[in-house]
């Protein structure tokens, strides 16, 4: 699979900065797109839906003309629930109390302006760090959740009794089968969920729990 671009979808509507934006983040190694307003920035995320299945971040000013900052942020959380986008807000300098807000609404940092453009590269590495481990976790659950779709109903229940730390002749018992049985079927759902070993499964199992509403 190759690297994702590094996407940064910039939500600025005063024109000069976006611009200045724009040239310091392409001339350190991101891909930057620039919106003026909410309105803009919506439209081409129902036009290019794409964008959620990929790493990146939004870089989103506090007060926009058509809509607060942080009413798009909820309202995109909301629409989007299992993109991996971070989010950056430019504040205002100061203002401490809105930063505080914007953290606990999800938000990964914010920046008070005027900026440092060091500072701003810095955080937004950060970020894009961050959503790249989130596409990671995504991707896992996926994957994982693809290959129990794949698992018979009587592997299914073999895998649990796996995940319980049971022997072969204890969930032979448990399931009315021979051991033998019970072994080609511990056999098959090793294979089909690529893992070497039962605990092996445990782990993966564990970290698809941790990270999924999915339970196998």
């Amino acid at each position: 699979m190759s690297i994702p671009e590094k996407s940064v979808f910039i939500v600025e509507d005063e024109e000069s900065l976006g611009v200045s934006l724009k040239i310091v983040l392409d001339a350190s190694g991101f891909s930057t797109k620039v919106f003026a307003s909410a309105h803009s920035f919506q439209k081409f995320c129902k036009e290019v839906p794409a964008i959620f299945d990929r790493p990146g971040c939004l870089l989103l000013d506090v007060r926009l003309p058509d809509m607060l900052g942080p009413d798009l942020f909820v309202k995109f959380r909301s629409e989007h629930k299992n993109n991996c986008i971070t989010t950056l807000f430019m504040t205002g300098h100061g203002d401490t109390e809105m930063a505080v807000k914007l953290m606990k609404l999800g938000a990964f940092d914010y920046l008070s302006k005027p900026f440092n453009p060091h500072h701003l590269i810095e955080k937004l590495e950060a970020a894009y760090q961050r959503s790249l481990a989130k596409f990671g976790d995504q991707q896992f659950v996926n994957l994982f959740h693809d290959k129990l779709s794949h698992l018979s109903p009587h592997e299914k229940k073999v895998m649990s009794l796996m995940l319980e730390h049971k022997t072969s002749k204890e969930i032979a018992e448990e399931m009315a089968n021979s051991t033998r049985t019970v072994e080609v079927h511990r056999a098959n759902v090793l294979k089909k969920m690529e893992c070497a070993s039962a605990a092996e499964l445990a782990q993966r199992n564990e970290r698809y729990r941790l990270l999924s509403d999915f339970n196998p």
